[in-house]
């Protein structure tokens, strides 16, 4: 792909997150902010060689390549620019990371809302743009910032059940565009086609077959297909205690691999289930769904159950960019 593929400038300012107040058709400013989040893919950055101009106009976009393989596999840089590591500490030496996010606009990330706190502590940090989060070696430049606001919608989360497992965080600073980091989109329409193996999953999960290891240090990325949800009716047909009304096709996505191998695990709550376009808007992740909970890591006929944001989609306009 070349520059020229890059959305030309519009008269939108990209950003800022305020929009017009007569914005009121469902999922209008989502998409709206989708486009303008588009042109963060090309950048003018120093010129490496020897030009007349100081700076030139690159192309970020990294299209995914994610095969049909059993687990997970290595995200390259650049590939999944909008994913977020979530972590509680004291200070910036002491971060407990333990759940992933989405950034969806410069200032907000997108996560579950059984993630805000863990070990008694609420979520204070977020960390953007890095692959291997114990090392400092790889080809990333990650950024660190911390939680300023955290927001749940009105109905709130029920400790004890898993409706309603969405939550916004609002980050203290803006989060700088580059090659690494860059917002992803909210997908609005609450219709996906079942059987849809085009959507993939990213985290930092347990990669073991059927739980018990350790969280991997390097970010996975899965393909995950969409269920029918009477697939996860069966399955969590007994979990009664986290979904006494059973699992909610309004409310949720059921997606997963029935064979098996393919699946989130602990540590991977809260990340995005997306797909890929490369058409307008240009080279852009759209979120459809937050992991809210698996039951067997990628054992047989266990699909995950993940928070379909399209419900949402009024409180997160109305949080994440509210009227002018």
């Amino acid at each position: 792909m070349f520059c020229a593929d890059c959305p030309q400038n519009s008269n939108t300012t990209v950003g800022k997150n305020t929009v017009d107040a007569s914005t009121l058709r469902l999922g209008s400013t989502a998409r709206k902010k989708c486009e303008e989040y588009s042109q963060y893919v090309c950048r003018y950055e120093e010129a490496q060689v020897l030009t007349d101009a100081d700076q030139v106009l690159t192309n970020n976009c990294v299209v995914p390549l994610v095969p049909l393989v059993v687990g997970g596999e290595p995200v390259i840089a650049g590939e999944y620019p909008h994913m977020a590591l979530l972590g509680v500490g004291a200070d910036q030496e002491n971060i407990n990371y333990h759940c992933g996010g989405s950034l969806i606009a410069p200032n907000f990330v997108m996560t579950a809302a059984h993630c805000l706190v863990f070990q008694s502590q609420h979520v204070r940090w977020v960390l953007l743009g890095d692959l291997d989060r114990l090392s400092t070696e790889d080809e990333a430049e990650p950024q660190l910032l911390e939680v300023s606001g955290r927001f749940t919608p009105p109905s709130g989360l029920d400790r004890e059940e898993l409706y309603h497992d969405i939550a916004l965080l609002q980050l203290k600073t803006e989060a700088e565009m580059t090659r690494f980091v860059r917002p992803a989109c909210v997908f609005p329409d609450p219709t996906l086609e079942a059987n849809n193996d085009a959507f993939v999953v990213t985290g930092w999960g347990d990669t073991t077959r059927g739980g018990g290891g350790d969280p991997s240090s390097i970010l996975q990325k899965v393909r995950l297909g969409i269920l029918p949800n009477n697939v996860c009716q069966t399955s969590y047909k007994f979990h009664r205690n986290i979904f006494p009304r059973g699992v909610l096709a309004e409310a949720h996505v059921c997606a997963g691999n029935l064979t098996g191998g393919r699946d989130i695990c602990q540590m991977d709550s809260g990340s995005p289930l997306a797909f890929f376009r490369s058409e307008k808007p240009y080279c852009m992740h759209h979120v459809v769904g937050v992991a809210s909970v698996g039951s067997s890591c990628g054992l047989r006929n266990s699909p995950s159950v993940f928070t379909r944001v399209s419900i949402y989609m009024p409180w997160i306009e109305s949080v994440v960019w509210p009227p002018s």
